[in-house]
């Protein structure tokens, strides 16, 4: 089983897909994984419709059972379109812009995705 872990625990703030760090009131970095909100679902399972790379990110569109769709990214190479994962979210970001993508998602979970 292939797994690949959270960007935003071994991501440094100029390394991150959102550009380099802000300067906050406080004058300290901020890192955009500052912004994540707690993930809208423990995790779920589905089949990857679509995928994107960005640098070393895997930005899934990942179709779940009642058809749903959702966008999850995570570092590491992409799983294949067609294949079945297990998304476990750590946090959700919404509005979330990729320069690298030059794209905003809607809602992004940035996850633990696993090959099922």
């Amino acid at each position: 089983m292939v797994s690949r872990l959270l960007l935003g625990l071994v991501c440094s703030a100029p390394a991150c897909d959102a550009g380099p760090p802000a300067v906050g009131a406080a004058g300290a970095a901020a890192s955009p994984l500052m912004a994540l909100e707690p993930g809208t679902s423990a995790g779920y399972s589905g089949i990857v419709r679509a995928g994107l790379q960005a640098g070393g990110y895997s930005y899934l569109n990942v179709e779940l059972a009642a058809g749903e769709r959702r966008w999850a990214v995570s570092m590491g190479p992409m799983p294949d379109v067609g294949s079945a994962v297990r998304v476990q979210v750590l946090g959700t970001r919404t509005e979330f812009y990729s320069p690298r993508l030059g794209r905003t998602f809607a809602t992004l979970d940035f996850a633990q995705i696993d090959a099922v």
